[in-house]
């Protein structure tokens, strides 16, 4: 009897062992995937299919070609605006997103010893040359993955996001002379922005265009995390707000 009780003691807490290692396993397994989200790295093929589906993009995080390299290279060079801006950014970093039914190429730029840190220039070739038509600048402060700050510029303007844990509290930076007005305009399907790439609404401020956007894209749980923690989707997003929506024309 004694013996009996010894196996049925043991055998439960064999089973304890393993329902404790089960949890931690699974507590493992969600950490490893919330550290891989945060990355700075896009490598689900879920994202890249979120991105072109949103913004038709024909090149993602793709290499550039030595043509393209010299092209933008040669821009940033030899305009007075990027000077500091090239000194310290990582040449080598350069990937490029296109959107080429609209004549649209991202460029963007790790800052040198600095992966929080990311240029990006909208433009499109010409000639062997690249004309820059905006450009953005984003910075993440982290205190940790639920509190710190995020800065996304586009041309003099900027907004900042506050993340209190895990709350995301959107404000705008703009210079005094740069007044806005609300107008709603919605595209052909009833979305925020326009019917191509461009998706800033006439009068509308570069956050509020921002945070619509981001929201926009929000349309699975893997899209919402990358749209609130990589860099490359929040300069895609802030790209696509750099520029004015086309509105659908009346027929």
């Amino acid at each position: 009897m004694a013996l009996t009780r010894v196996f049925i003691f043991n055998l439960i807490l064999m089973k304890s062992l393993l329902f404790y290692l089960c949890i931690i396993t699974i507590l493992s397994c969600q950490k490893q995937q919330q550290d891989a989200l945060i990355n700075n790295n896009i490598d689900d093929s879920n994202l890249f299919s979120a991105l072109n589906n949103k913004y038709n993009l024909s090149s993602i995080n793709i290499a550039p070609s030595t043509n393209q390299l010299v092209a933008i290279t040669k821009t940033l060079k030899t305009t007075n605006k990027y000077l500091n801006i090239f000194s310290a950014i990582n040449i080598n970093s350069l990937r490029i997103y296109e959107n080429k039914k609209e004549n649209i190429t991202i460029a963007m730029f790790y800052f040198k010893n600095n992966i929080e840190k990311l240029f990006a220039i909208k433009g499109y070739f010409l000639d062997n040359e690249f004309i820059i038509t905006n450009d953005f600048l984003f910075e993440r402060i982290l205190k940790d993955k639920q509190n710190g700050e995020i800065i996304i510029t586009n041309n003099d303007n900027a907004t900042l996001i506050k993340l209190v844990n895990g709350k995301q509290i959107f404000s705008t930076i703009n210079r005094d002379s740069i007044k806005f007005k609300t107008q709603l305009i919605t595209d052909c399907e009833g979305n925020h922005g326009g019917t191509g790439f461009c998706q800033r609404q006439a009068g509308e401020k570069f956050g509020d265009c921002y945070r619509a956007e981001k929201d926009e894209f929000c349309d699975s749980f893997i899209a919402c995390l990358a749209a609130e923690t990589q860099p490359q989707v929040m300069l895609m997003i802030a790209a696509s707000c750099g520029c004015r929506a086309t509105a659908c024309a009346v027929k």
